[in-house]
Formats: structure tokens, C-alpha cells, sequence
């Protein structure tokens, strides 16, 4: 059952008392609702409707006074689905290291290992639609360029899969209107989360809808997935009985904000042997042109950096007919310095041929305490304080990009692919990342992040909030630290490991 609360009359939740109450329809609140105990009560709300709306939007809103960032209000949606109804579609799980601790790396490492999701991984890929078809990256020659890079003992080939993407919203619309156990009200925003009075746990939730009615659900257990910049929002905005917000006794709620720095970092041409090789083996794949690798745990360890996937992308089929030399001119180009100069060597304007392609660099960004969520004075229009993300990166998330590139231009020379040009900004000195670029993956994570005890995280290794018995936390806030992949089919395999847990302290299985 799926009902809009802006239309209800009465309280359709007097006198009740539901098993499990989820606060957040995306991909974490969706899933766990369907993958709960169908002999559970549960109940799933959503902070918008079916389709977007200005005013639901407006919630969203808030400053960014960190590193350059993107328009808070545009990152993410708020309507049934969350942010899958934007969702690319990109999916790789987090590579086992990214669960272990590195001694050069302040707060990394995680309670838990991969061990503990790899048993949902399949499931994972099937809730995402994804099937064996899907994979992109490698390919079977073994003359391709990515198995000359991948032969290095720094970076190894990889594959993404993808999504087609998978909408929640659409996809499991039908499914959650006709389960009994499950009912889903829309337009249902929290606007407070109270204690029993020994304040050890969880009592009601407090929504309000857009018409100015408040309505309070009780629940034996409560599941917070409004996503990683909206979970620590809520979690300090409901401070009525915990000054500090709920939580937050060692004020780590809202901190190591976490972002997948995405940039691109040089461009490059072909030798002509690479051309004639990657022309020979060319398809009409759209994919054709796509190589990803990421690091060896030795080459990051080396180097006391952090992990990254390199793409490298061919703009188009090589043209074997431009010489190396020729193309080698674009390099020159890219300096308007350069360019000068070797136009007043020549005598004459250069005639500039484009690069064959382009290096994009997707980076894990270092656990930050001071790269934060907080909450600034500007209230929304049911009194919740807005948000303001301070992003900041530190030395290492720069250095681990830089180190990456060149060692990429290395191994493109040294194995006579080609030549490497290196964007200024990678090279200068400071953390300026530019601003004409992506910026960032739209991957907002750590914020309720996860520990061995609440002196290093929000949440417990089951996704409990530490202090609080029947409060659970889902989605990317929980995660420890990023890796450099999508956190997608990870929120899955996590959200699918959380329905486990539920259903076995309640006692129940599907």
C-alpha cells in the first residue's frame, strides 16, 4: 500500500505500533523494506512524492564553504526512488584493501571486511539488473593497449558493469503497492526522532506533511536512509533532548564528509604501432574506446597513496594516416607557452591536430574529520536547520592523483604507446583542484560512518547507533572509508546484510 499523507484525514497511525519503521524511500530504504520478514509490520516513508517537486526540492537546499562543490539542492533528489532517478549506473564493488587499515592513513579501515558482503553480492546484481553482458573495459587481445598497461605490476585492468540503471521508484513501485505487511506514505517528512526518557532508545518518529499536519509512528526498530548528507542532518536537527543531537556524544555525527574526486588530468596521443594495433581490433562498441585499471596494493603502499581507477578514453577510431609526429604537435598546443615558442622557431602558426584522448582519474579521498556536514542558521519551512558542507581534501588526495599520472605517462612511453600531456593543475603546488571540471562523483559518504566504538564511529558494525538500542543507519554515511568506486552496489550488499540482521533480532525470516 502506497498512500500520499497529504491526503489523509485523520491520523492513520493512532493507536499503532509498527515493527520496523524506515525513514527514506531510495535504493537503501526500498531494498530494505522488500527484503524484510513478510510476518513484519513495516512501514517506509518518503520524504516527496511520485515525481519531483519544487517544494519537496526546496529541502535540499544549503551552502557549500569548502572546497568548490556542487549546488547542494542539485546532488541529490528528494521524490520516490531518491537519487536513483539519477542514478548513471556505474557498479564495481569495493576492492578488499579498502576495507584494511593503512598505517600511513589516519582513521582508515573498517569493523567489518569484504568477506561480509561478498555473500550478497549476486543477490546485489540482480536487485541493480545487471547481467553478465554488462561488463565493460577489457577486451581479448592480447595486442590491446589496456593488457600493455595492465601487464604492469602498479595498475591492473578492470571491469565495470552496469545498470541499465535500475529506477527503485519505478521498478518497485507496483511490488511495494500490493505487499500487505508494507506501507509506504509519501510526503511524510521527519521533523523530529524522540528517546524514551532514559534516552537509551528510540520511541517515535515525528513527520509532517505538506499541508502543516504532524502525525507521530512508534516502531520497535527504526532504519534512518535519507541518504549521506540528509542522515546526519536529521540526526542533528532532532537535539530536543540530546543538546549534542542524537548520536553525537563523541560529535562525529555529520564528520569525514566524503567525496570521489573525479577529474580529468592529461591527454594524450598514440604511437603509431598503438594506432595500427587499436584500429586492426576496433568495433562498432560504444565501449570500444574505454580502458580502466586501477593500483596494485603494493604500488599504493609504495608510494603512501590512496586507490584510484584510471579511464583512459579514445576520443574516436585511431586515424592511422597522422604520424606520430604529427599528432605529437597536439601536446605542444595544449601551452599557449609552447606554442609561442615553436611558432617562432617555425616562422609560421601551427597547424594544432586534436589528442586521440583523453586520462580521467576517479580518486578515494582520505578520512577527514574536518571535511564535515553541519547545520547553519537558515531554516527550511518546517523549522529544520539547512545544511552547510564544508568538503575539504588534504595533501594525500592530491598526491594520490599526481602519483597516478605519471606513473601512466611513464609505463605510455616506456612501453611506446604514446605520450602523456599533464594538466597544469596536477603539477602546481596546493590542494586548487579546478573548477571547470566535474568536480566530484555526486557520492556523499562517512557521515555516520562506521566503528569498532563510538569513539571512531556513528554506527556499530551491525549499523546501530552507538548509545542507541532500536536506531539504525543505512546507505554510503555508514561506510568507513570510499575506495574509488561507485558506493551503489555496496549500499545494496550492505542494506541486504542489514535485512539479515533485522530479520534474525526479530526473529523472523522471509
Amino acid at each position: 500500500m502506497i498512500t500520499d499523507l497529504d491526503t489523509v484525514d485523520g491520523d492513520p497511525f493512532k493507536n499503532k505500533k509498527f515493527d520496523v519503521c524506515i525513514c527514506g524511500a531510495g535504493v537503501t530504504g526500498i531494498t530494505l523494506a522488500l527484503k524484510l520478514s513478510r510476518k513484519l509490520n513495516v512501514i517506509l516513508l518518503e520524504g516527496g512524492g511520485f515525481e519531483y517537486t519544487d517544494h519537496s526540492q526546496d529541502l535540499y537546499f544549503g551552502k557549500s564553504i569548502g572546497q568548490d562543490y556542487f549546488d547542494l539542492a542539485a546532488t541529490r533528489l528528494r521524490y520516490f526512488g531518491g537519487t536513483s532517478n539519477h542514478w548513471a549506473g556505474w557498479c564495481h564493488p569495493l576492492d578488499s584493501h579498502d576495507f584494511t587499515s593503512k598505517p600511513y592513513v589516519k582513521h582508515s579501515g573498517w569493523p567489518i571486511e569484504r568477506s561480509n558482503l561478498d555473500p550478497y553480492l549476486k543477490e546485489a546484481e540482480y536487485i541493480l539488473d545487471i547481467t553478465e553482458d554488462s561488463e565493460e573495459g577489457q577486451r581479448d587481445s592480447q595486442e590491446d593497449i589496456g593488457n600493455t598497461i595492465g601487464a604492469s605490476t602498479d595498475f591492473r585492468q578492470f571491469k565495470y558493469k552496469w545498470s541499465a540503471p535500475t529506477r527503485f521508484g519505478e521498478k518497485y513501485k507496483a511490488e511495494i503497492e500490493r505487499l500487505p505487511h508494507l506501507a509506504c506514505y509519501l510526503n511524510a517528512n521527519i521533523v523530529d526522532m524522540s528517546l524514551f526518557e532514559n534516552l537509551s532508545a528510540m520511541e517515535h518518529v515525528e513527520v509532517r506533511n505538506f499541508t502543516g499536519k504532524t502525525f507521530k509512528i512508534h516502531a520497535q526498530t527504526f532504519v534512518l536512509a535519507a541518504g549521506g548528507i540528509e542522515n546526519p542532518r536529521i540526526l542533528l536537527n532532532c537535539n530536543s533532548q540530546i543538546q549534542t543531537g542524537l548520536g553525537n556524544d563523541h560529535d562525529l555525527v555529520g564528520r569525514f564528509f566524503t567525496e570521489h574526486p573525479n577529474k580529468t588530468v592529461a591527454s594524450f596521443v598514440l604511437e603509431d604501432k598503438a594506432k595500427e594495433v587499436i584500429a586492426k581490433n576496433w568495433t562498432s562498441d560504444r565501449r570500444n574506446g574505454n580502458w580502466y585499471f586501477s593500483p596494485s596494493r603494493n604500488f599504493m603502499d609504495q608510494n603512501k597513496i590512496l586507490n584510484f581507477g584510471i579511464l583512459v578514453e579514445l576520443h574516436r577510431k585511431p586515424n592511422s594516416g597522422a604520424t606520430f609526429n604529427e599528432t605529437l604537435k597536439s601536446l605542444v598546443c595544449r601551452s599557449q607557452w609552447a606554442q609561442s615558442a615553436a611558432e617562432k622557431l617555425q616562422g609560421d602558426a601551427m597547424d594544432c591536430p586534436s589528442e586521440d584522448g583523453w586520462i580521467r582519474i576517479v580518486s578515494e579521498q582520505a578520512p577527514n574529520p574536518w571535511s564535515r556536514v553541519n547545520l547553519g542558521q537558515e531554516v527550511d519551512r518546517f523549522g529544520m536547520r539547512r545544511v552547510v558542507l564544508d568538503w575539504k581534501l588534504s595533501e594525500i588526495d592530491k598526491r594520490t592523483i599526481q602519483r597516478a599520472t605519471i606513473r601512466l605517462g611513464e609505463i605510455f612511453a616506456g612501453q611506446g604507446l604514446g605520450r602523456l600531456h599533464i594538466d597544469d593543475w596536477l603539477v602546481s603546488e596546493g590542494l586548487d583542484f579546478p573548477d571547470n571540471d566535474a568536480i566530484a562523483s555526486n557520492h556523499h559518504m562517512c557521515t555516520t560512518r562506521m566503528g569498532e566504538t563510538p569513539r571512531d564511529g556513528v554506527v556499530d558494525p551491525n549499523q546501530r547507533v552507538f548509545g542507541i538500542d532500536n536506531l539504525y543507519v543505512g546507505g554510503s554515511s555508514v561506510f568507513a572509508t570510499s575506495g574509488f568506486e561507485g558506493p551503489t552496489i555496496t549500499i545494496v550488499q550492505m542494506t541486504l546484510r542489514l535485512a539479515d540482521h533485522l530479520n534474525t533480532i526479530h526473529g523472523t525470516h522471509i
